[in-house]
């Protein structure tokens, strides 16, 4: 990854000439060993950055990743990312994407084929669910997408994992949108529907920002954002079709506060996400099965960049002590990480650990020798005269001191 990075090598002909070269009448995705396809798509990478594709050139890394998902592919990666502004190019070029086309911002077809992955360990239920997910391509994916969507609600019963369970929500709303596209659909269809989506949506969020990971979340957030979206403009022109036929000059809303709640939270952690993780645009949509060692790539990744680009700023700290914290990153120090993050936040504001152990030990309210406070009901200790009465209090944020 030196040498692509290298400004000596910014040779956008020699480099495709290369590549085509390497690949001879294969196709990209037919290389083997993975290692050494790992190493073409780094240098596709190039090409398209150097064509000031950056998504395109960012899918190439991420396919690099996901076909050799070992620390020298992770240490290439980095050093990707981490050149030249790129990943801030990938956060501009998400936020466009949102102003200019917020109806399109992935591509919310069912996936019609498994991934080529086979970097999982074969267990039982992972052969289940693969067997499951190509007999519902085989049978009724294209014919039957309602029956696709029943045949993935039935799957809930059987998947394990948090990961599998949100997946899997994901593709119910996803075969419910292919439905609704159904010209035969009546309006009555398409209002269950795209309730259906609402809702399944309502939960799968409210649940993924606590306790999944950013790469998934990301995944996530952008596609549930697109598929409400399209599903309420999908119903509205049915809606507007049948007014006009039907001479009706009143109009009711079609989307109410909750839905308009929910893609505002949506479209704000999309873009603060992007703050964090360089993945904007990646991956593509994916089967339940796939999704899972997507996740584990993914996180192995991310674990890896945050932990670099931790002593950088506090946001990083921040997010590799939370990924610490809920799991998803493990052999590390959850009390040093803990003291490196409190460290790094009082720094930021020019404070001191002594100065927040004065605010907890304010004497005021009383606590356990340990410092907890009293589970009974209790009085301020306030020194007399106290007052039988408070109006307002004011609490300044800067010294901690409270004026009634």
């Amino acid at each position: 990854m030196k040498v692509l990075l290298d400004p000596k090598n910014y040779f956008l002909g020699q480099l495709k000439q290369l590549l085509q070269q390497c690949l001879g009448r294969l196709q990209l995705s037919e290389v083997q060993p993975p290692e050494y396809r790992s190493k073409l798509y780094f240098v596709e990478t190039m090409t398209f950055k150097l064509e000031n594709n950056v998504v395109e050139s960012l899918n190439s890394a991420h396919n690099a990743l996901l076909c050799h998902p070992y620390d020298d592919t992770m240490e290439s990666l980095i050093l990707f990312v981490d050149h030249s502004n790129f990943h801030s190019t990938l956060q501009r070029s998400l936020l466009n994407d949102i102003k200019q086309r917020p109806l399109s911002l992935v591509d919310i077809t069912p996936p019609t084929k498994l991934m080529n992955l086979n970097f999982l360990k074969r267990t039982e239920r992972l052969i289940m669910l693969k067997k499951y997910e190509r007999s519902i391509l085989r049978r009724m994916a294209e014919s039957d997408p309602v029956q696709a969507a029943y045949s993935y609600i039935d799957l809930i019963l059987a998947v394990s994992g948090s990961y599998s369970l949100f997946a899997t929500n994901l593709i119910i709303c996803l075969y419910f949108f292919k439905t609704m596209n159904n010209p035969k659909a009546t309006t009555g269809e398409l209002y269950a529907y795209r309730s259906i989506v609402y809702e399944i949506s309502f939960e799968t969020f409210l649940v993924t920002r606590h306790h999944v990971s950013l790469y998934i979340q990301m995944y996530l957030y952008k596609l549930l954002y697109t598929v409400i979206v399209r599903s309420s403009e999908l119903f509205a022109k049915r809606i507007t079709t049948l007014s006009v036929q039907k001479r009706r000059t009143g109009s009711e809303p079609l989307m109410n506060g909750d839905h308009e709640r929910l893609l505002d939270e949506l479209l704000k952690n999309i873009v603060h996400l992007s703050k964090v993780t360089p993945f904007t645009h990646a991956p593509p949509t994916a089967l339940v099965h796939d999704t899972i060692y997507l996740q584990c790539a993914g996180n192995e990744f991310l674990s890896k960049y945050l932990k670099l680009m931790s002593p950088r700023s506090t946001m990083y700290r921040y997010y590799f002590f939370e990924a610490i914290w809920k799991g998803w990153i493990d052999d590390e120090n959850f009390n040093q990480e803990r003291k490196n993050c409190m460290g790094d936040f009082l720094d930021d504001h020019g404070w001191y650990t002594e100065d927040v152990e004065d605010l907890l030990c304010w004497s005021l309210v009383p606590r356990t020798d340990d410092g907890w406070f009293l589970n009974t009901k209790h009085q301020l200790q306030l020194q007399k005269p106290a007052y039988s009465q408070v109006i307002d209090v004011t609490l300044n944020n800067d010294t901690g001191e409270i004026e009634f």
